[in-house]
């Protein structure tokens, strides 16, 4: 212990001692350090973090699938939900539950709520209980029970000023007075967003097996693995899909992990992200490393007289790595701070709600990791003024020669090579990342976003509740936003472009499905002028009309990628297709048009097909407004909110936005990860060429006697920039072809990550490659034209 104290008060002396050195170290490594802070908090968030429920390794996520089409997370019955429940024998308890979308009226301007139908059991499996009040009982869902409610903290905060005298106040959702029986806590949300939660009632026994609506969660027993539950529900899928097998027949279940189920696909992005910034931080130590073995030759002489006085390598060594190891902690201070405000600057400047879970603050787990990282940093740097320490000769070191200085400067070329190779590899993968952006935003979308309003349209109550007052409700609305002096064109859709789809299944008149279930399109229901609006092209037949109403004859419009698929040989135009339904009552529609693709999400690899329905033949309650406005579609946000009120002054109006924010926003995370890739990019790029040009100044100032002879012998500048810059040279190339091989690999990495990403470019590499070439020959010509200008009689004279 007491020589741990003294060689840790002996690294602060010496570092003290050398304020520009330290700092220019702390500086460094803080940036490397940073990075993975930053990039940590997100791999501890989605991978480590617990989510905040009551042992949350054991709770799942359960799926119908249809693995003959490829298509997964697939709701199920509430029938079917009770036979999984009640036949398998890996689960302590299963929950389900549907989304809602409720209306809260009563004191001041309705609103619109996220809330969920749920089993009773569901807040027991989740181990969570209420803040306020109590949580729901089976016997809330029992029939003749009174109606009553849970609502969430921040609904509570937001509505009711977190008045304790919530609980059995009475309030007015979707027309129907429920009693609050309790309020959650802070942290609590599942469904994910939700403010209400309302029992899940018996009722739903009566829906048929085709009704699929709800999501399913469950508590694996103890000792159970995913493995074993999944095997168990693929059992249980089989003995249904031959008991029902009009409804289930090749039907499949997915059990994955809760977090598995909200994290997905971040989980790779968040590791290979991790992964960059290790190798910044790489980049770093082999910079604080050649810094240290420059300072190593000026302490030769220290060293070998330590050693001749009798400290072992053991004491040269523990003392060493002391120095670098409280080198690399004081450079994690300002690395974490760093790192910290990076992360927050990047959370603020996403344009989407981050989800419940996703809390980066530090915790114990960030804390440690950069304490570690810090500590084995310090090792890795330090070992090479180690190894310089046991080549210490007493002799040359008291003559001041340059004899042991070799295998010094050799691993220092080789760390810049490593660092080169690094660089590069990280270069590449930055430039695919924004090509794969940039690939992404100039995807054509189909329809033209500038200039156009939306708005989401969310009418409540009994008023609306028939078909009839839903498509007069629209009407109005359309013709009084259609009579703004800002406005061109005005229509309405189900669903906002680039915000999501909905899907339906369609039997196509003269098509067998391969298996049973019939073929699924997006479904989308679109009022007359739709597709001018959006300025979709028509390729053939006719739009939508306002004859196309209730009692005009059903008709249809298909995209271009519906048409080639059932009807690659035959006219589309007068074909007829309904929607699938185990009565077989939907009426048949006949086509009357085709348009042309839309890309109906911002990731979508290739265009699928979509049936488009005439909202008189199909109104729907909640529509998307949109408005062609003329100039600054915000400009006409006012006016158009307006004009909705005066319709009906009730109308909830929600994402009042140009639609071409919708579609800016839907690429954000692609966005997020170029920018990502190409700020460590950089910092590994400015920290290879601050490498550069450190070990080219120090194999100069090594050699100042050796270019100072060369010279006084005749020779001229441009054999010294010749010696100088051409060992940079080679340094720099051989990096350039070691990290050619990495930007291969990287590539094939990053290719599933972005749809947009294609393969390596020989011209873009080629470039990227002589680019760095060029900066490294900046970074080297700096200290060789230093050389070239000593004064051969001084040199020779300090010698």
């Amino acid at each position: 212990m007491s020589r741990m104290t003294s060689n840790l008060r002996f690294a602060l002396r010496v570092l003290f001692k050398n304020p520009a050195f330290t700092v220019l170290a702390v500086f460094t490594l803080a940036l490397g350090i940073a990075a993975n802070t930053a990039t940590f908090s997100l791999v501890n968030t989605i991978l480590l973090r617990p989510l905040p429920y009551e042992q949350p390794r054991q709770l799942v996520w359960i799926d119908a699938t249809l693995p003959q089409e490829g298509r997964d997370q697939l709701k199920l019955s509430y029938l079917e939900f009770t036979d999984w429940s009640e036949q398998n024998g890996v689960f302590s308890d299963m929950a389900a539950f549907v989304d809602q979308r409720l209306y809260l009226a009563g004191e001041g301007r309705p609103e619109r709520l996220s809330g969920a139908s749920v089993t009773p059991n569901l807040f027991g499996l989740l181990g969570v209980g209420a803040l306020e009040g109590r949580i729901l009982t089976e016997v809330d869902a029992q029939p003749g029970a009174q109606d009553v409610a849970l609502i969430s903290h921040s609904l509570w905060e937001r509505r009711f000023g977190s008045d304790p005298a919530v609980l059995d106040r009475e309030l007015d959702i979707n027309d129907r007075l429920y009693s609050v029986v309790g309020v959650m806590p802070p942290r609590f949300k599942f469904p994910e967003y939700a403010d209400v939660w309302l029992p899940l009632g018996s009722e739903a026994l009566q829906q048929p097996r085709t009704a699929t609506y709800y999501n399913v969660v469950a508590r694996l027993k103890s000792g159970v693995t995913l493995q074993q539950a999944q095997a168990e529900m693929n059992r249980v899928a089989e003995g249904l899909a031959q008991a029902y097998p009009e409804s289930n027949e090749g039907r499949g279940a997915s059990v994955v992990s809760l977090r598995g189920h909200y994290v997905g696909d971040t989980d790779t992005a968040a590791m290979v992200f991790l992964g960059v910034t290790l190798f910044v931080l790489l980049i770093a130590c082999a910079n604080l490393a050649n810094l240290l073995i420059a300072r190593s030759a000026r302490r030769r002489r220290e060293m070998a007289v330590r050693s001749a006085l009798g400290a072992g390598r053991g004491h040269l060594t523990g003392q060493l790595l002391t120095e670098s190891v409280v080198l690399a902690l004081l450079g994690a201070i300002p690395g974490v701070f760093l790192g910290v405000v990076g992360l927050e600057y990047l959370i603020a400047s996403l344009p989407v709600d981050l989800p419940f879970w996703a809390d980066f603050s530090l915790d114990w787990r960030v804390l440690t990791f950069v304490a570690g990282l810090a500590v084995v940093t310090g090792i890795v740097f330090g070992l090479a003024p180690v190894r310089r320490a046991w080549s210490a000769q007493l002799s040359d070191a008291l003559r001041e020669t340059g004899a042991a200085a070799g295998g010094g400067r050799k691993l220092s070329n080789a760390l810049v090579t490593a660092e080169v190779a690094v660089a590069l590899t990280l270069l590449v993968g930055a430039g695919l990342m924004v090509q794969g952006f940039l690939s992404l935003q100039e995807r054509p979308s189909g329809f033209d976003s500038q200039g156009v309003l939306s708005a989401i349209v969310v009418p409540f109550g009994d008023e609306y509740g028939s078909d009839q007052r839903q498509l007069d409700l629209q009407e109005r609305v359309l013709q009084s936003v259609q009579s703004l002096s800002v406005v061109e064109q005005a229509a309405s859709s189900y669903s906002t472009p680039m915000a999501g789809t909905s899907w339906q299944r369609f039997e196509v008149q003269g098509f067998q499905p391969r298996s049973d279930p019939a073929p699924a399109a997006i479904y989308e229901v679109v009022s007359p002028g739709f597709f001018e609006t959006l300025s979709i092209p028509l390729l053939r037949g006719r739009a939508f009309t306002r004859l196309d109403g209730p009692d005009g004859a059903p008709v249809a419009i298909v995209n271009q990628e519906m048409a080639q698929r059932f009807w690659p040989q035959e006219n589309p135009l007068g074909q007829r297709l309904r929607l699938a339904r185990e009565d077989g009552q939907a009426p048949w529609m006949q086509v009357v048009g085709v348009v042309s693709n839309v890309r109906q999400d911002a990731l979508e690899r290739s265009p699928q097909p979509a049936v488009y329905l005439p909202n008189g033949q199909h109104p729907t309650r909640t529509f998307t407004l949109l408005a062609r406005t003329r100039g600054d579609p915000l400009a006409s946000a006012a006016a158009l909110r307006q004009s909705v009120w005066t319709v009906d002054s009730d109308l909830p109006i929600e994402r009042l936005k140009p639609l071409a924010q919708v579609e800016s926003e839907a690429l954000w995370q692609p966005r997020v990860f170029s920018w990502l890739f190409g700020v460590f990019a950089l910092l590994a790029l400015t920290l290879s060429v601050a490498g550069i040009y450190g070990i080219v100044s120090h194999a100069v100032s090594q050699r100042t006697q050796e270019i100072a002879i060369r010279m006084s012998m005749g020779a001229r500048v441009g054999d010294i920039f010749k010696v100088v810059l051409g060992r940079t040279a080679v340094m720099v190339l051989v990096g350039l072809a070691l990290g050619m091989a990495g930007a291969a690999l990287v590539g094939t990495a990053l290719a599933g990550m972005l749809p947009g990403i294609a393969g390596l470019d020989p011209i873009f590499l080629a470039a990227l490659a002589l680019g760095f070439l060029g900066v490294a020959f900046v970074a080297s010509f700096i200290p060789a034209r230093r050389a070239v200008r000593v004064d051969p009689l001084t040199a020779l004279r300090a010698e």
